[in-house]
């Protein structure tokens, strides 16, 4: 059986005056004196801090949110527009949080914020540091003795271009490896060096040899060795492509900028997809950096039947601004309000390789 709801007049005064006695508590609490002022007080020492002492804030406001992607790149959208740069990790430079350089009006970024990496790591670098190398084979050499380094850790660093003062990441890579697998070598049989098994010319392994028999050569000096080989590595990059891939996989977003890339070029940082015949492409251009995101619906029929466009590639775009909010005006016609949305019209895959 339904209840009966109808209420007397008293009945009604007394409950609608409990009910506004309900909200008058909770304004008179949300709003009181005592937390008004300290809140305005944390406001105004927040503003003053921020005009006066900008790098030291904004590096404060990046180690508070590390954890939240989308806060960093709001953060750091906000250095730029006050002329201060947020410059990637770099050896001799990184901590293991985000530090400021006033004297560059540049903060650097943290080591810890990076997958797999550590606070702990940064700290020992900064120490390695300290002692100044010319050759990146003598710095790994330290790093392996005197540092907590994993082999994992170590190449993230190379591919995030932390060692850049050393050369392009694709060459310190091929030195770091060649390191790895020879560092415990004493000795090469004269056969191997023959038949080419191993990357050193047999001149160069009878010049780091401390022995020579008839069948090898033994007490090999492998650093200077490498060191002396390293100098024949060309210097080279990863691709594009594949810098930002480890960039979006180690670091959760994308700095990486090249010039001299076609800015037609863009990166496919996400595919949502609203119904079957709609979606949102949001991409990030390798030549400027900027982030976009294109509308791809059944205006463009063609597109959707055509392979779908996946997160990770690299696509070259043509696209358009367009007007798309309607509003029925006093006259009963329907008017474009001015609201802009970005349209994708055509796109072809991109394959770069490492």
């Amino acid at each position: 059986m339904a209840k009966n709801y109808n209420l007397s007049k008293d009945e009604s005064e007394k409950l609608i005056i409990s009910f506004l006695k309900v909200i008058e508590d909770a304004s008179s609490y949300l709003f009181s004196e005592n937390h008004a002022i300290p809140y305005s007080m944390i406001g105004f020492e927040i503003g003053y801090l921020r005009y006066y002492y900008p790098i030291e804030t904004i590096t404060a406001a990046l180690n508070v949110y590390n954890g939240d992607i989308n806060k960093v790149v709001e953060i750091t959208k906000y250095a730029n527009r006050k002329g201060i740069t947020i410059k990637d990790i770099r050896f001799g430079k990184s901590h293991g949080n985000y530090f400021p350089d006033k004297q560059n009006n540049a903060i650097y970024k943290g080591i810890a914020s990076i997958k797999y990496c550590s606070a702990q790591i940064a700290d020992e670098l900064l120490e390695v540091s300290k002692e100044g190398y010319d050759n990146f084979v003598d710095l790994v050499y330290d790093i392996k003795e005197n540092t907590s380094l994993d082999a994992r850790q170590m190449k993230i660093l190379i591919l995030l271009d932390f060692f850049n003062d050393f050369g392009k990441n694709k060459r310190l890579q091929k030195i770091y490896d060649i390191v790895n697998q020879y560092i415990k070598r004493k000795e090469f049989k004269k056969k191997d060096l023959d038949q080419g098994n191993c990357p050193f010319s047999e001149y160069m392994v009878k010049k780091y040899s401390g022995k020579e028999t008839p069948a090898k050569y033994t007490q090999i000096d492998m650093q200077g060795l490498i060191r002396e080989w390293a100098t024949s590595v060309n210097d080279e990059s990863f691709s594009a492509v594949y810098h930002i891939k480890n960039q979006y996989d180690f670091l959760g977003y994308a700095t990486y900028k090249n010039p001299s890339i076609n800015k037609a070029y863009w990166y496919v940082e996400d595919v949502t997809y609203d119904t079957y015949d709609r979606m949102w492409i949001s991409l990030y251009n390798i030549k400027d950096g900027i982030d976009r995101e294109m509308l791809l619906d059944s205006k463009s029929k063609n597109l959707l039947t055509r392979e779908p466009i996946l997160k990770g590639e690299v696509i070259a775009v043509r696209f358009a601004k367009e007007e798309f909010i309607k509003h029925k005006s006093p006259e009963g016609k329907f008017v474009l309000t001015g609201a802009t949305r970005w349209r994708l019209f055509d796109w072809f895959l991109i394959k770069e390789g490492k």
